[in-house]
């Protein structure tokens, strides 16, 4: 997938952390705050599915989760 904005450290991290972990990674995220920014993102059930050391943020979507990082 091409992506129009470089990742950060911490985004990597977070993207690797995914991926070992089979999330299917959404790149074009817009999360609370970012005017329009985008970033890396996916979705979960819940909190507990998903591990990392990443520095991260999260909005409900109804009985979901997107966790997400900013930079």
């Amino acid at each position: 997938m091409e992506i129009d904005y470089k990742l950060s450290k911490n985004q990597q991290k977070f993207v690797k952390d995914a991926e070992a972990q089979n999330f299917e990674v959404d790149y074009d995220y817009s999360g609370r705050g970012m005017y329009g920014r985008c970033c890396p993102s996916i979705i979960v059930g819940g909190y507990g599915d998903f591990s990392t050391k990443a520095k991260i943020a999260s909005d409900q979507m109804g009985l979901s989760t997107v966790i997400y990082a900013q930079n």
